[in-house]
Parts: structure tokens; C-alpha cells; sequence
């Protein structure tokens, strides 16, 4: 082989021509191999910016974004962080049994998710009082019956004091949410209104079509 231009044909390709100096064939071998190798990489740059690999490089992107989107929660509110609130509600029930405490509990818990939009996923935890009167049964009960199975509950008395209300649930929920503190909706119904006059105020409540909506989680649990 003499001093002279080469061109290599790499994949039947003509590239384009170089020269190498001192007219040893070791020369040009190497020459050869570092510039298929440089070649090669220009190629697979140039491939990374072809039409096809563009549109299969923006859908990874686009999956992998909504996978990220799905995880979040799912009623953030962007420029929104995402914070624990504390939503409070008490309801009072007329006897001390199994069915009065445990259907109580589930109107109070309806109409909490209901106004507040809350997904048992984004509850942290749940704590359940009832005043010394109330023992029959752990109102927890039914928040599992809403499937709040991985949500943290317990249950407790409230202080006894003198002159306090009497057959009252209380529960008081740590949720996760992008709502401001001031959306919050706190539920304080039937005898309980009078403990929050101020939060008490909330839209006339369909006590039938609120039992129907409960049966119909309960049903989906089952």
C-alpha cells in the first residue's frame, strides 16, 4: 500500500478519503480500525435523531411522566404542596348498641369523605372518641367497612366532664391533600352541631340517598 489518499468503504458506504503518512499497511490497518470505530459513533448519533427514534424517545418520555403523574395525588392542584390536615367531625347517637354506634359513625364518615373528596389512599390516620356512655362497639369498625384497611385507626373515650354532650361520636382524620386549611370541611351534625356552630352549616344532607351511597361502598368491600 502506498502514500497515498485512501477512502475505506465501511457497510458498502464510501466515507471520506484520508491520508497516511509512512506507507506501512500496520499504519494503515490501524488507521482503518480507529476510523470505523469514530464512524460508527457518528452513526449511532445520527440514528438517535432519525424520525422513528425521535417519536419512540418522546412516547418513553410521555410513559414515564404519566406513571409519575399517577402516583401523585390525584386531586393535587399544581404549584400546591401536598401537607397533612387535620379534618375533625362528631355526630351523636341515641342508644348505646353495636348498630346505633357503627351506623353513626358511617353517616359522620360519608358525609366527610363526600364534601372533602377524600380517598382512604391519601388518609394517614383516623382517632375515634366516644363519650363514657358509648362502649358497645369500637367506631373504627366502620371506617374498615369503607375499606380503610391500611389507614392507621384507634379508638378512645373522650374527657368525662361535667355537663358535656352526651352520646357523641368524635373522630378527628390526618389526611394528606393539596387543599388550603380554610377548605377543609369539617362535618358536625345532628346533636353535634352545637359543639361548632361555625362549621355546622352544611348543605341539606339526603339521609336516604346518604345510607344508599354507604350500602354501596359497604357492597364494593365485601
Amino acid at each position: 500500500m502506498n502514500n497515498k489518499d485512501n477512502c475505506i468503504r465501511l457497510s458498502g458506504v464510501a466515507k471520506a478519503p484520508f491520508r497516511v503518512l509512512g506507507g506501512e499497511e500496520k499504519t494503515v490497518r490501524s488507521a482503518c480500525i480507529k476510523r470505523t470505530a469514530a464512524l460508527e459513533y457518528v452513526d449511532l448519533i445520527r440514528a438517535s435523531f432519525h424520525p422513528i427514534n425521535r417519536v419512540a424517545r418522546d412516547f418513553a418520555l410521555a410513559l414515564k411522566k404519566s406513571k409519575v403523574k399517577s402516583m401523585s395525588n390525584e386531586n393535587a392542584t399544581p404549584n400546591r404542596p401536598l401537607v397533612c390536615r387535620g379534618v375533625r367531625g362528631a355526630t351523636t347517637i341515641d342508644e348505646n348498641t353495636p348498630e346505633a354506634i357503627l351506623k353513626g359513625t358511617r353517616e359522620l364518615l360519608a358525609l366527610i369523605i363526600r364534601f372533602n373528596d377524600m380517598s382512604p389512599d391519601d388518609v394517614a390516620s383516623a382517632y375515634f372518641t366516644t363519650t363514657t356512655d358509648l362502649d358497645a362497639a369500637f367506631p373504627a369498625v366502620a371506617a374498615r367497612q369503607f375499606n380503610w384497611f391500611d389507614v392507621a385507626l384507634m379508638c378512645g373515650h373522650e374527657l368525662d366532664v361535667p355537663g358535656s354532650l352526651r352520646k357523641c361520636i368524635r373522630v378527628l382524620i390526618h389526611w394528606n391533600t393539596t387543599k388550603t386549611a380554610k377548605e377543609i370541611r369539617h362535618v358536625y351534625i345532628k346533636g353535634a352541631a352545637k359543639l361548632r356552630p361555625e362549621r355546622s352549616e352544611l348543605p341539606p344532607v339526603d339521609w336516604d340517598e346518604l345510607e344508599s351511597w354507604i350500602q354501596s361502598q359497604i357492597n364494593l368491600n365485601v
